[in-house]
């Protein structure tokens, strides 16, 4: 198995070898639908008798499950696990199953998949130990809940012949064996199946008549902490594309955007040399990079924008792309030139200048008929910031942030506090663009890193991947529209995602000045998640700063391990920078774009040449996945974070939230039935119940009626459920009823009406431990601004008028 996976089903620390018995196929069909891996059939009496245990045993269990607090529908495939040294290994294995337990693509592997499914789904694991010469299985309860004795963990003997059952989705294990060991396990599951996915889909009807979405697999709420609204991205990155979906088809196919130097910018020969003697001779010993197109990045609308040929010919690129791709977001923000004049909008930009400021002397020679003030100006951070605030004439705070690779998500962290520096937020400060922008313009600054031996010698960063040996530059310019949130509707239905949560601190006195500190990025972790108000282990996906330097991946790891590890479900990390390389200035904002399209569409894509774990990485007890592949995340919301860290110490945090838009995880959007007018109550009228006990044959008069206040006595029959209707008349033509088929009590109530046929009220007395016979209380209110109902079980009353259930026909159900 990977080892990201092995430790949600062989417990921690185990060494033993695993294979999973072939399912019968012809017999049986896997309830989930999930292909788990077959090996070679292991045709054994003892294991058949092994897996008719684990029957036998389900089938007895399963009247207690309202008493164990767990329910499952159907038993996993059993899995056989058994103690072998590597030179048993090689003695008693076959040489085709070592080959496949060394080949990672092989079967024996778990896909990612089907281990989030597993995770989530497990409820009792039974573990037969038919041969155990000694050693101990050690049970740990998850989220650091104390066993009833007060421990925090039990240990119970292992020996031969011994059934050990213990609910798995609250409690992890070891065992640990002494001396050979043989043991097959298997999990009662849970099934998801359609009828249950239906039950948890979130039904956000609105006003009647209305637009309406149905929303799948529906995770965290919105957070209470102060919140902003992202109305918009826009990128311009590595990869010739232009948009936010050109980028993630790039993203979701796994590709990067990275090139050799291009002969557009200056050549190769004279500045690389392959191998570790260009250190020696002054040159670089890569000659790639992630570059976007030289028409990205040279042609420029200066008439469009207000300024003449001769200052726009003095501007570096990165003062041309920003102004696009600035404007570009305020366009898809709803923002015109006309809208624009005068408005108070704050300007936040992360920059380093033109490549690090080492290309303005070369920028100056390619311009000598332009004045040296204007020359100044346009090579100028402070400018570029001041560019857009001054072509549309734009009022708010303007700054520009210089903190090396942190330096756009400190720009973000400092545009989110300024909109919340009062209590009440001012409107002065309500809005706020941010942008983040990286240039390569010429051979100096790889020249300079490779010196420090900080670049990849391969070309691309190779983040989580055994082979990270330095991370590979990259430019481009990525922007977002903010907006404080102040509980307008429209504002939460148009935006992208919300963003709640930023921080920044600084590492102060560590091992060096550039050496990356985990205890302050943990707390620049903490920080964020403080001010979003959320746990740290429900956030799904963590894009990680990610560089693919041989020092600093193995920190920022440990530094989420430590703030999340303690997580029922695995976190998925992800780094844009295997995509379209390290922007550097630009690499937060590149992060968070990224965070937001995945959001967007409830999927994590794969790291770009991930092939083995890095094993500097501390994983050990940790449910995390790198992705390597397109991952359905699972849920329709989401928590998403991004990291970035400056190599002078300044560490940055963003967290965002949202839900999906696009794909397969998208809301669906349905247009509600407009039922008719419903008949007004008069005090005192008579409501009749009609119900599943005697097949929807007769209707009884409730009780009550006085202030809209109704109530009856219903029991339950043999199948320990009920369906039940409210009808005005003692007939179908005016009913109260839900809108959907077997409702709960939380279901919207409408009527009276006669479209009401199937659509019921259910009472699920399974859920309660009821037995046949028992007696459950319906009360209705009709109030002249809603109806509301609920039931609850009561005590027998020799008074009570119960309806009675047919004998042969309990709880039979109208078609």
């Amino acid at each position: 198995m990977k080892q990201e996976v092995e430790t949600g089903y062989m417990g921690y620390d185990s060494n033993n070898k695993v294979a999973w018995l072939k399912e019968r196929r012809e017999e049986q069909s896997n309830p989930d639908g999930l292909n788990y891996p077959e090996d070679e059939e292991l045709d054994n009496k003892a294991f058949d008798d092994s897996e008719k245990l684990f029957t036998d045993l389900a089938t007895a269990i399963a009247p207690l499950i309202h008493t164990l607090g767990v329910s499952f529908s159907y038993i996993m495939n059993p899995l056989l696990r058994v103690s072998m040294t590597k030179n048993e290994e090689e003695d008693y294995l076959p040489e085709s199953v070592r080959d496949m337990m060394q080949d990672p693509d092989s079967g024996w592997t778990v896909p990612v998949q089907e281990y989030l499914f597993f995770s989530r789904r497990r409820r009792l694991c039974v573990m037969h130990l038919i041969e155990a010469e000694g050693g101990d299985v050690w049970f740990y309860p998850k989220d650091g809940a104390l066993l009833s004795g007060g421990q925090r963990s039990m240990r119970v003997p292992a020996a031969p012949n011994k059934l050990l059952i213990f609910r798995h989705d609250i409690m992890d294990y070891s065992f640990q064996g002494v001396g050979r060991s043989l043991a097959l396990q298997a999990w009662l599951m849970q099934d998801i199946g359609k009828s249950q996915a239906i039950r948890e889909m979130y039904l956000n009807l609105g006003k009647m008549g209305d637009s309406g979405e149905v929303v799948c697999n529906p995770g965290p709420e919105v957070p209470d902490g102060p919140k902003a609204s992202i109305m918009a991205l826009t990128t311009r990155l590595p990869g010739e594309a232009w948009s936010p979906a050109q980028y993630w088809s790039m993203y979701s196919s796994g590709t990067d955007g990275c090139s050799q130097w291009p002969y557009s910018r200056w050549e190769t020969e004279p500045y690389y040399e392959e191998g570790a003697d260009s250190i020696a001779t002054g040159k670089s010993y890569t000659c790639h990079g992630g570059f976007v197109s030289q028409d990205q990045i040279t042609q420029f609308d200066n008439v469009f924008f207000g300024i003449d040929e001769t200052e726009a010919r003095s501007m570096i690129p990165g003062q041309k792309m920003s102004m696009e791709v600035g404007y570009e977001c305020l366009v898809a923000s709803g923002f015109n030139k006309h809208s624009l004049k005068g408005r108070r909008m704050g300007i936040w930009f992360g920059d380093v200048g033109p490549d690090w400021h080492s290309f303005q002397t070369e920028w100056a020679r390619f311009c000598p008929d332009i004045c040296p003030t204007m020359m100044g100006l346009s090579m100028s951070c402070a400018t570029t910031a001041a560019r857009i605030a001054h072509t549309f004439d734009i009022r708010g705070p303007v700054s520009s942030y210089d903190t090396a690779c942190s330096a756009s998500l400190v720009a973000m962290n400092a545009a989110h506090l300024c909109m919340f520096d009062s209590d009440p937020p001012k409107p002065d400060n309500a809005e706020a663009l941010i942008v983040g922008v990286n240039t390569l313009l010429g051979p100096g600054s790889f020249i300079g890193n490779c010196m420090a031996t900080m670049l990849s010698h391969q070309g691309r960063s190779f983040s989580f991947n055994r082979s990270a040996d330095g991370y590979q530059r990259g430019e481009g310019c990525g922007s977002v529209f903010v907006k404080l949130y102040q509980g307008d509707k429209r504002d939460e239905e148009e935006r992208v995602c919300a963003l709640i949560g930023t921080a920044t601190n600084q590492d102060g006195r560590s091992a060096s000045l550039t050496a990356p500190n985990g205890p302050a990025q943990q707390a620049v972790i903490k920080k964020s998640m403080r001010f979003a108000g959320i746990n740290p282990n429900t956030v799904s996906i963590a894009e990680c700063h990610g560089t693919g330097t041989a020092l600093g991946d193995p920190i920022e790891v440990g530094a989420l391990m430590a703030v999340m590890h303690e997580r029922k479900v695995p976190i998925l990390k992800t780094s844009a920078k295997s995509n379209v390389a390290h922007l550097e200035a630009g690499a937060g904002i590149a992060g968070l774009t990224k965070c937001i399209m995945m959001i967007n569409f409830g999927t994590a894509p794969p790291n770009c040449h991930f092939n083995i774990i890095n094993p500097h990485l501390t994983i050990e007890g940790y449910p995390v996945y790198f992705d390597s592949e397109d991952i359905d995340v699972g849920l329709s919301s989401l928590y998403c974070g991004v990291s970035s860290f400056g190599f002078g110490g300044t560490n940055s945090r963003a967290d965002v939230y949202g839900y999906a838009t696009k794909g397969h995880k998208a809301a669906m959007k349905a247009n509600l039935p407009t039922p008719s007018l419903p008949r007004a109550l008069h005090i005192g009228q008579t409501l009749y119940i009609s119900g599943s006990w005697d097949n929807f044959g007769s209707y009884k008069a409730m009780d009550g009626g006085r202030y809209g206040q109704y109530t009856c006595t219903i029991a339950l029959g043999e199948s320990l459920c009920a369906e039940f209707q409210l009808s005005c008349t003692q007939d179908s033509l005016e009913v109260i009823h839900p809108l959907i088929k077997k409702a709960d009590s939380t279901e919207q109530i409408v009527g009276p009406d006669y479209a009401g046929k199937g659509l019921n009220f259910f009472i699920d007395g399974k859920k309660d431990g009821a037995s046949p016979g028992d007696l459950y209380q319906i009360d209705f209110n009709w109030m002249d601004d809603k109806k509301t109902i609920s039931w609850m079980p009561v005590e027998a009353d020799a008074s009570l008028d119960v309806p009675e259930v047919q004998d042969g026909q309990p709880d039979q159900l109208e078609d």
